[in-house]
């Protein structure tokens, strides 16, 4: 969306917006969130707890803007060990007094706070961010987040190719008391279905994967429970390839899990039964112009998994 306006007022209200930003794209913490499963951001998670911040540490500074660190005191851990020392330094934006402050900010943690806290872990700070909504629940979930971890558990991997593995996190969301018509015609639907690509770092040392959307480099495969093939839809029209660029390289330290994208819409389920789904990704690209090594080049395809749609 556009905007076209004139005056001096207006031209202050854009450069305010400007810093605004700017100061985004420096920060960790994004300003506005595509939306992810839950699911996945506990997939991608490297420490999930349950656990009061206890006090405040010291604080830290990234790309220029300075962070707030609190001690989590955990009561019970969901995944993961704590990272470098014993203490878990959970790290936010720091709030100046009449700083300015993006909206759409997550709220600032508080000293004795108690939630369920799920964590990235920063690849040079010794310390953890939870930077999506999700990522921090009330402690009467916690029943919730189990039975999910649970559910990941579930996830079939691939076979490592050359210390890579992928594999496919499908989600239902409920339609049957949704109004739906195809064609202009009411239909019965029982689930949207969406399938998100996971990958997990194998090796001893980091890799980098290609996300570049525009070379089609996912296929999937999806069967319903009568055997019949269903068309998913994964490459994007665009009117003009833009080229590949240094923002196209995901670096994925070793051990770590990560999701590509926003998820592929699977289409409707209209049948109860069980599903099949095959994903496959494919990267020929290497980083030699842009100076990065070790990119990972190959195809990658899961094990078919099957998924149950209820009646």
């Amino acid at each position: 969306m556009r905007c076209f306006i004139s005056g001096n007022y207006a031209c202050a209200r854009i450069a305010l917006l400007t810093i605004a930003v700017l100061s985004m794209y420096s920060r960790t913490l994004n300003a506005s969130w595509a939306y992810v499963p839950q699911e996945v951001r506990m997939a991608e998670a490297d420490l999930i707890v349950a656990g009061k911040i206890e006090k405040l540490g010291e604080d830290v500074e990234k790309n220029g803007t300075v962070y707030e660190v609190g001690i989590v005191k955990p009561s019970r851990v969901l995944k993961g060990k704590p990272k470098m020392t014993d203490d878990i330094r959970l790290a936010w934006p720091k709030r100046a007094l009449g700083g300015l402050r993006l909206s759409t900010d997550l709220p600032t943690p508080k000293v004795g706070e108690a939630s369920i806290w799920v964590m990235r872990a920063d690849e040079e700070l010794p310390v953890y961010w939870a930077t999506y909504p999700t990522d921090r629940q009330p402690l009467d979930k916690l029943d919730d987040m189990q039975k999910k971890m649970e559910t990941l558990k579930k996830i079939q991997w691939s076979k490592p190719n050359k210390g890579l593995q992928v594999g496919v996190f499908v989600e239902q969301r409920d339609m049957r008391q949704s109004k739906v018509r195809v064609k202009g015609k009411p239909a019965r639907v029982l689930a949207q279905m969406s399938a998100y690509a996971l990958f997990k770092n194998a090796a001893d040392q980091s890799v980098h994967l290609v996300n570049y959307p525009y070379d089609d480099p996912f296929t999937i495969e999806l069967t319903d429970p009568e055997g019949e093939p269903m068309q998913v839809q994964t490459a994007i029209s665009a009117p003009r390839k833009p080229p590949l660029q240094k923002h196209n390289f995901v670096k994925m330290g070793p051990g770590r899990i990560r999701t590509m994208g926003y998820g592929y819409q699977l289409g409707m389920a209209t049948k109860p039964g069980d599903y099949k789904v095959k994903l496959k990704y494919k990267n020929s690209h290497d980083g030699d112009a842009f100076g990065f090594e070790n990119v990972w080049k190959g195809e990658a395809i899961t094990p078919e998994v099957s998924f149950h749609v209820a009646e």
